[in-house]
C-alpha cells in the first residue's frame, strides 16, 4: 500500500468537501437543475495558490451544474443569472460568514498529513450527518 502524500491528502479532503457540498445542495443552487454531474464551486473565496483554511469550509461551497459553473467563473453571459448568483450568495451566507471566509483565504496553511487526515475525518462526519438528514 502506497503511503499518502501531502498532495494526496489535500486531494482526498477536497473530494470529501465536494461530496458534502453536492449532497447538501442536491441541485444547482443557481438554476435548480438536478441532473447528474453537479460540481462543487468555491463560491466566496476561490482556492487560489497555497492550501488555505477556506478550501475546506462548507459555507464556501455551492453546487452548480456545468453551464452555471462556467457562467459564474467567466462572469460572461446571462446577466440575470449572474445577479441571481450574487443575491443567492448573500441569502445563503451572512456578511459576517463571508468576511470570515475571505480572512481565511489570506491564511496559507502548512497542514501536515495528520492535520489533513483530521480535516478529512471531520468532513466525513459532516457528510454522514448531511446524509442522515435525508
Amino acid at each position: 500500500m502506497r503511503k499518502l502524500t501531502r498532495k494526496g491528502a489535500v486531494k482526498k479532503c477536497l473530494n470529501m468537501w465536494s461530496l458534502c457540498v453536492r449532497e447538501r445542495d442536491k441541485k444547482c443552487v443557481l438554476c435548480g437543475n438536478t441532473v447528474n454531474g453537479l460540481e462543487a464551486h468555491h463560491g466566496i473565496a476561490a482556492r487560489g495558490k497555497g492550501v488555505g483554511e477556506h478550501w475546506f469550509m462548507l459555507l464556501n461551497g455551492f453546487s452548480l451544474d456545468f453551464p452555471c459553473h462556467m457562467l459564474v467563473h467567466s462572469r460572461i453571459g446571462d446577466k440575470s443569472l449572474l445577479e441571481k448568483w450574487f443575491a443567492l450568495v448573500d441569502r445563503m451566507v451572512t456578511k459576517e460568514q463571508q468576511e470570515e471566509i475571505i480572512r481565511a483565504r489570506h491564511k496559507v496553511m502548512k497542514y501536515t498529513i495528520a492535520d489533513l487526515e483530521g480535516i478529512y475525518e471531520n468532513l466525513a462526519k459532516e457528510y454522514d450527518r448531511i446524509r442522515g438528514e435525508r
